[in-house]
């Protein structure tokens, strides 16, 4: 399938009797929005007031403004999914933001000052409204002008298609926490006068690249089948791998959220680090933006168990601590390799499916651990959304649940030593746990991910 070029470019409307009625009817709407927020209290009040102002003026349009406040977007849309635009196409199908200027269709971006060396995957399963979410936060980040790769699993919710409309600004993300520390990072919309390509994952070797599709900032690969994280990571890979301005390979979760400076704080600190490099950024928890969710994590080989440091301090001891933080591993929310770690260690392995895939690649670097978190670049992090992971298994769905025992079989084994004697002996207390508190489901699904995983570790020997 070849691939499709987008450009975000409208001419400006001409002033004729429809456009006067299409005005006059979002003047009329937008007065019944701000009526409607009175009937509001406190907080909710000016929070419905403002978001009406505040994202207006940079759409320069009205309409669809009135159902990004509280009460509005309950009642029109789903705001968990970020559906807001439908009303914005009935109203005004024909009308640009005030920032796009009239250009011929792919036309090329505005040169940049120097050509970028970065470039963002995100893999998304069934979660494109996290994934437009991140993409709003990735977009507005200072310094970085590099392409993006959204490498969609197979996904059965039309992902593509939403993450389509969000590039032609046909759609616009809202924040699921309104803490005003998160909101800012997704409104008001990015400028979406940006170039965007679509191909399959079959093409991302093959696929021409020319200069006018080299100017693309959004890359969405279509996968035909869901084989995990690390796979789905590996396509974002081997295509940023072909472009050779591109030395550094950020992996970023779907549903983490990059801080303004996160990306420029990792760029001022990336030269300075030993090579091959792996490094990552602290994850700040998204519902509570405050706190420290991981500044990376430490590993007891030993014992094949996981810890993050720091978990539950205050973002404010940040500043107390060295900039480049020495950690085992980086969490794989928000990790970054270069080309000489790719050349030396090569790619995810793809055996994983979910959990321990940087984990695995560290340990492939050499142990004791050369990785490190850079503190100052913060990215907030949902944790679990698209898998519904928890810290316990009874906060996990089985599947999740099958990944992480089977996963954990398979590093210990691969990697040897007394680890995988104790894995088994920690896999024995996890059926005997499920099976004290009368978990027949969870028994059933502990056993055949043991099987399965001791299974597949005796055929890689």
């Amino acid at each position: 399938m070849p691939a499709r070029i987008g450009n975000f470019s409208i001419e400006s409307p001409s002033l004729t009797c429809q456009n006067v009625v299409n005005w006059f009817t979002k003047l009329v709407i937008f007065w019944i929005g701000i009526s409607a927020c009175y009937g509001l209290k406190g907080v909710d009040k000016a929070q419905g007031i403002l978001n009406i102002l505040y994202i207006s003026v940079s759409y320069g349009t009205i309409g669809v403004f009135l159902l990004m406040t509280r009460t509005f977007a309950g009642r029109m849309e789903d705001v968990g999914n970020g559906a807001i635009s439908t009303f914005e196409r009935f109203l005004s199908p024909n009308c640009a933001p005030a920032w796009v200027e009239e250009s011929p269709v792919r036309a090329l971006p505005a040169q940049r000052s120097a050509a970028p060396d970065t470039g963002v995957v995100i893999v998304n399963w069934n979660s494109w409204s996290e994934t437009i979410e991140a993409l709003e936060a990735v977009f507005r980040m200072d310094g970085f002008e590099g392409p993006v790769v959204v490498c969609d699993n197979a996904s059965g919710d039309g992902s593509l298609e939403h993450i389509r409309q969000w590039a032609a600004g046909e759609l616009c993300a809202l924040p699921e926490n309104r803490d005003p520390e998160i909101s800012a990072l997704v409104i008001p919309p990015v400028k979406k006068a940006f170039r965007w390509a679509s191909l399959q994952c079959a093409e991302v070797e093959t696929f021409p690249l020319s200069v006018e599709v080299l100017a693309s900032r959004l890359w969405l690969v279509e996968c035909s089948e869901n084989r995990g994280f690390g796979a789905g990571s590996n396509t974002g890979i081997k295509l940023l791998q072909r472009m050779p301005q591109i030395q550094n390979f950020w992996l970023l979760n779907c549903d983490a959220l990059p801080a303004k400076r996160a990306y420029r704080e990792l760029k001022n600190e990336l030269p300075l680090l030993r090579q091959p490099l792996i490094c990552g950024s602290v994850l700040m928890e998204y519902w509570k933006p405050s706190a420290i969710q991981s500044c990376g994590a430490r590993f007891n080989p030993l014992l094949c168990s996981m810890s993050d440091n720091f978990k539950g301090r205050l973002g404010s001891s940040l500043p107390d601590m060295e900039n480049v933080h020495h950690v085992d591993y980086p969490v794989g929310a928000s990790i970054i390799v270069n080309r000489e770690f790719l050349g030396s260690v090569g790619l995810m392995c793809e055996d994983y499916f979910l959990y321990f895939e940087e984990l695995d690649w560290v340990m492939r670097l050499g142990w004791p651990s050369k990785a490190f978190v850079v503190t100052s670049s913060l990215v907030y992090h949902k944790g679990g959304s698209t898998t519904g992971a928890g810290d316990s298994y009874r906060n996990r769905p089985l599947k999740t649940d099958y990944y992480f025992l089977r996963s954990r079989i398979l590093f210990s084994t691969k990697f040897g030593g007394l680890a995988s004697i104790m894995v088994i002996g920690a896999s024995i207390v996890a059926l005997a746990k499920r099976a004290l508190l009368f978990d027949g489901g969870a028994f059933r699904n502990a056993l055949r991910a043991l099987c399965d995983g001791f299974r597949f570790s005796i055929r890689r020997l």
